[in-house]
């Protein structure tokens, strides 16, 4: 029974590490991406770049809303809590938090 213990413990740290990265990465060329369309002067609403991006990050946020909603504190203040320079776009963060919100609007609605 200890093994199993174990195993799931490195599976669960393994798979918080994979999250943890890949929104690191997401937040990144978002980010980046952000300041490009509006260096440019590019609307937002007009950026087919900017709608096809957050359409994939706010589909990954619903695929393993779950997931994505154990992890929140460790994505939160590892990933979206940055200062100054460092600060991620309030509409990303915005973002991140409706997706946690989603998941724990649907645990209360199952109950």
């Amino acid at each position: 029974m200890e093994g199993v213990q174990n195993t799931l413990s490195i599976v669960n740290r393994e798979q918080k590490e994979v999250f943890l990265t890949l929104y690191q990465k997401f937040v990144s060329v978002l980010q980046s991406q952000l300041q490009v369309i509006e260096a440019s002067g590019e609307s937002l609403e007009s950026s087919r770049w900017w709608e096809i991006g957050l359409g994939w990050f706010l589909e990954l946020g619903r695929r393993y809303s779950k997931e994505v909603t154990s992890f929140s504190n460790t994505l939160e203040a590892i990933v979206f809590s940055g200062d100054g320079d460092a600060a991620v776009d309030e509409r990303i963060t915005n973002i991140f938090k409706e997706i946690c919100r989603m998941e724990i609007g649907r645990s209360v609605e199952m109950n």
